[in-house]
């Protein structure tokens, strides 16, 4: 039966309620503990989205004794907006920092929006969250395709660097959605300053995005599904919805 408005109010006013018990530190039942800073969580929220946080509250470990889990690896903002989705299926931007948003160290001053998506993107392909990575993909699709061309290239080393990202759709959309712009940008010479020193320390993303120019050659928007939809090169066809568009060819210059 589908939701009705009033079912999807009353969900929502239940998800608030469950995210201020844990803001107020009530019903807590365990800990999440990274770089010196103790997150306080219930187990059903977390264990009921992450079949890594249920293995260690239920597992004969020594997580489950202590009921106590650390993250030495992560920073605790980006854990901390991990926990925000587990509460609240959504997160924050670094640029929509208000006074609820927690950060003692002020690691926001440093992350861009672009980097959050991708370094989220990383925790919830460790904890085996699909659907924060499912969010995190499309955000950082829609701000890589906004044509901020330094954030985008500061961004890259989190996609390709990190250890944990098995998945390669994020690093696919990150090669394949800035290619819009990035030609236009890269006429700038403080953007191709910045551009070379990146193929430099991210020799994958380089090679990426060379693969993208023999397999996609043409990046289009297409009416019927999305932008930065790859088309066939013969014709101009999408090879989602298999509509035409007539492509414009640049023209040899007279000799």
């Amino acid at each position: 039966m589908a939701s009705t408005p009033t079912t999807e109010s009353q969900n929502r006013d239940i998800l608030d309620k469950i995210a201020e018990f844990r803001k107020g530190g009530q019903f807590t039942d365990f800990k999440l503990i990274c770089d010196g800073v103790v997150f306080n969580v219930h187990k059903v929220i977390i264990c009921s989205q992450s079949p890594v946080f249920l293995a260690a509250c239920t597992g004969n470990f020594k997580e489950s004794e202590e009921s106590t889990y650390h993250l030495p690896d992560e920073m605790s903002f980006v854990v901390d907006k991990m926990i925000d989705y587990l509460y609240t299926g959504d997160y924050s931007d670094p640029t929509d920092k208000g006074p609820k948003d927690f950060n003692p160290k002020e690691q926001w001053d440093t992350m861009s929006p672009l980097q959050l998506h991708a370094k989220l993107f990383a925790l919830g392909d460790k904890y085996d969250i699909p659907e924060l990575c499912d969010l995190t993909l499309e955000k950082y699709s829609k701000r890589a395709g906004e044509d901020n061309p330094f954030e985008y290239l500061d961004s890259l080393a989190d996609v390709f660097f990190s250890p944990t990202i098995q998945n390669t759709a994020f690093k696919e959309a990150a090669v394949r959605i800035p290619r819009g712009y990035l030609g236009v940008r890269l006429q700038d010479e403080s953007v191709r300053m910045k551009y070379d020193s990146v193929i430099t320390q991210v020799p994958e993303y380089a090679n990426q995005l060379l693969l993208t120019f023999w397999e996609l050659p043409y990046i289009h928007y297409c009416k019927l599904c999305e932008p930065n939809t790859p088309l066939w090169p013969t014709g101009g066809t999408c090879r989602k919805c298999r509509t035409y568009y007539k492509i414009s060819r640049p023209r040899p210059a007279k000799q």
